[in-house]
């Protein structure tokens, strides 16, 4: 396992934090993503990197279902 896994990894985890935390980590995995799929354009999608951005997106879609579901609650209040 890289590094850059691991980071991934801990980014992942940190989805799971308070809503604004949760918004800086979602800005960043999607600086993160947008920067891997630059590189596609100059040396095409690699295994690797397609692995990387699937783990983005799918931190990104927890995320987002979780901000959801807060903001319903704090609507229902």
């Amino acid at each position: 396992m890289n590094s850059d896994h691991l980071a991934d990894v801990r980014h992942l985890r940190a989805l799971a934090g308070n809503p604004v935390d949760r918004i800086a980590d979602m800005q960043s995995g999607i600086r993160r993503l947008d920067s891997i799929v630059t590189n596609w354009r100059t040396f095409g999608a690699r295994p690797r990197s397609l692995q990387d951005a699937e783990i983005i997106v799918e931190g990104l879609r927890r995320a987002l279902v979780e901000l959801r579901t807060q903001g319903e609650g704090a609507d229902a209040g």
